[in-house]
């Protein structure tokens, strides 16, 4: 893989897309991260339609902030859903506190919010256990 920019074209059948990144390859793109860390090569088996620099630069994007453009995946804001709290319970409790790959669980959310979010729910859940 790896085809664009001087490197070999594009296998048969296969199209390279461009355009717009969809929220599900945005999503593919952190969790693969997470699970086998920066093997570029690896994780655009996973998306043939992509090649390795368009990954790397869309994850470079994902994950970093600037004044003029705020970390892409921080722009969910708002309330927690209870979907959340239950993949944030169930990342952690495989996982460990371990927040990188927590977060590659949840995108939209940073990975201070998702500890401040996890520290909440352990304390609450503290409290109904010592019936306080």
């Amino acid at each position: 893989l790896g085809w664009g920019l001087g490197a070999a074209a594009a296998p048969e059948g296969v199209e390279e897309a461009s355009g717009k990144w969809r929220p599900e390859e945005d999503e593919l793109i952190m969790q693969l991260v997470a699970h086998h860390g920066r093997k570029w090569v690896k994780i655009a088996d996973a998306l043939p339609s992509r090649s390795e620099q368009a990954i790397r630069n869309r994850y470079s994007r994902l994950t970093s902030t600037t004044p003029q453009q705020p970390k892409v995946l921080s722009l969910l804001h708002g309330s927690w859903s209870l979907e959340e709290d239950a993949a944030i319970i169930d990342a952690v409790a495989e996982l460990g506190r371990k927040w990188t790959l927590v977060a590659a669980r949840l995108p939209g959310r940073t990975e201070d919010a998702i500890r401040n979010r996890y520290q909440r729910l352990h304390r609450a859940q503290m409290k109904t256990a010592i019936g306080t």
